[in-house]
């Protein structure tokens, strides 16, 4: 039996602290782990993330930045990386980022889920459409989707669409408030 490195260690007490949402001490823990080994990768990925569910949007930007330089071809890396330029505002980063994330995995569910949600917020509903139904493929119980496509759906006023992405979301997570209370209104407006 081989015996865990200290910076393996490290890296498992961090997952355990984000996973008990003790973001602040995991970030102290990574940060002397990266202190030591600026290029380790686990513990930039996870700085990235803790920052970001406090977020610390900009911090955690700059895991991602400094995770993609380190790994072009870290795929999670460039999603979370465009997930964040979408937190910020800056659609336009978040699809050139998004775009490098699918250039290295086409099938990488979550970038056409955060391409969906820029495009969106770019207003160009076609492209966030397509984005969407392309992550749905991929991950049909992504509800996140699901939902996003069916509002987009009822922005459009094309109910019967909406109602039936709305289904599938519960179908797919039948306790879900948000989809249940997008069906219900979806299907209010169907009866007006």
């Amino acid at each position: 039996m081989t015996k865990e490195t200290p910076a393996a260690q490290a890296i498992k007490v961090s997952r355990k602290l984000i996973q008990s949402q003790k973001y602040a001490e995991a970030c102290e823990h990574l940060q002397k782990l990266l202190e030591d080994d600026p290029k380790d990768e686990d513990a930039l990925e996870l700085l990235g993330m803790a920052n970001f569910f406090q977020k610390k949007l900009e911090p955690a930007r700059d895991c991602f930045e400094r995770l993609t330089q380190l790994n072009p071809s870290h795929t999670k890396a460039w999603v979370n990386l465009g997930a964040i330029h979408n937190r910020m505002g800056d659609h336009r980063k978040s699809t050139e980022v998004l775009r490098r994330a699918l250039q290295r995995d086409r099938k990488c569910a979550e970038a056409y889920y955060n391409m969906g949600i820029a495009h969106r917020a770019m207003q160009m509903n076609t492209m966030a459409i397509s984005a969407y139904k392309e992550a749905l493929k991929l991950a049909p119980e992504m509800i996140d989707a699901h939902i996003n496509l069916g509002n987009i759906y009822m922005d459009m006023k094309n109910i019967g669409l909406a109602l039936q992405c709305f289904q599938a979301a519960l179908r797919n997570q039948p306790e879900s408030v948000k989809a249940r209370r997008c069906l219900e209104t979806a299907q209010s407006m169907q009866k007006i």
